[in-house]
């Protein structure tokens, strides 16, 4: 990397932190409703952490401590069971109540798995859920019956290193997986110069992998999902380099049954100065309408672009802010470690420190 573009990647960091360049206009604009959603995040309070659900308007519906940090979340196809799963190396997943709240049971993964952080249910009930060989950071989807405890009906392997976020493709016949690509010691990446992310279609019935997208730099970890009723794919990215100034937020619509065995994803648009906002980091991210929204806590912002066209339709500071959930009336909920819930254009000061992920209940 050369001292001419590390100043100017340094330069341009500036002006766009400054908020001097900027090649849009307007800011978030939110669906008007009617009633407080409900939604479900975890959250931390005077150094304990917690499962909070919370509605909109900023009221706090109940509180479940957690035995350590957690991450994402997942509701049962009934909508009466969530789960939490542990933020990694974690190994528990808890299950509770949605409607009051109340822990149902625990689980604790073999010793030689960890947590990703993220699970999906199918329609039909089944669980899977992101996790990791402990030993070698190879990726493992556990595949799990859900009644009073877990019971592995099997096990997805030999996708890759290092899976997050694992959406369900709306054929219900296919998993999609976030490979990260990044090995690990616990929290300490091992692999930087050898790593592989991908975007990976599995049947989630045998485990086959169907597609495999690829992205323009080995350093872009994928990390978050979302998918559109019509197959669209939108891809979260953390840049783990320094001296590239890359599109973070990318798109892929596979045509099922697959024609190829691999592709490449599709950048959205938006300038360097753009990119330099969100500071190489991409949070949660969701389909809101014809619009995909992604949050960037290390950049203080909100981004939002046209899902059929990639067209970057507006960026919102926001400090701290990562959580992002959709409501039934596609009304999107913005969370930030600061305890502010933000939606319909209306900003609620809460007691949490909010984390990563929040999910709307119908």
């Amino acid at each position: 990397m050369s001292a001419q573009s590390l100043s100017r990647r340094q330069f341009l960091r500036t002006l766009a932190y400054l908020g001097v360049t900027t090649s849009l206009a307007g800011s978030l604009s939110w669906a008007q409703g009617q009633t407080p959603r409900r939604f479900l995040s975890c959250a931390q309070q005077q150094q304990q952490d917690y499962l909070v659900c919370a509605d909109v308007s900023g009221q706090t519906r109940y509180q479940l401590p957690l035995p350590e940090r957690g991450h994402g979340l997942a509701v049962n196809p009934n909508q009466d069971l969530g789960l939490v799963f542990s933020r990694r190396p974690g190994r528990y997943i808890t299950a509770f109540n949605v409607q009051t709240g109340e822990q149902e049971w625990q689980h604790a993964l073999p010793s030689e798995r960890h947590c990703y952080g993220h699970g999906c249910f199918s329609q039909d009930g089944l669980l899977y859920v992101s996790e990791g060989d402990t030993a070698t950071s190879q990726g493992v989807i556990g595949v799990y019956q859900v009644e009073q405890s877990l019971k592995q009906v099997a096990l997805l392997q030999g996708f890759g290193i290092g899976p997050h976020e694992i959406v369900m493709h709306p054929d219900q016949q296919h998993l999609i997986v976030a490979v990260g690509g990044i090995a690990t010691d616990k929290r300490t990446p091992l692999n930087l110069n050898t790593m592989a992310p991908s975007l990976v279609y599995l049947d989630r019935h045998t485990g086959k992998r169907v597609h495999t997208v690829t992205l323009p730099d080995h350093l872009l970890s994928i990390r978050h999902l979302a998918v559109a009723t019509d197959g669209t794919v939108a891809m979260a990215c953390q840049y783990q380099g320094e001296s590239e100034m890359l599109p973070l937020l990318y798109r892929h619509q596979l045509s099922l049954p697959a024609t190829s065995l691999t592709s490449q994803a599709q950048p959205v648009a938006g300038s360097e100065e753009d990119w330099l906002r969100f500071n190489d980091y991409l949070g949660s991210v969701a389909m809101v309408g014809e619009q995909i929204i992604s949050t960037s806590p290390r950049g203080n912002c909100v981004g939002r672009w046209h899902k059929d066209t990639g067209a970057l339709l507006g960026i919102e500071n926001l400090n701290d802010v990562c959580g992002l959930a959709v409501t039934p009336e596609q009304q999107a909920v913005l969370t930030t470690g600061a305890g502010v819930i933000a939606h319909q254009a209306q900003r609620h000061l809460t007691p949490w420190a909010w984390d990563n992920h929040a999910i709307a209940l119908l």
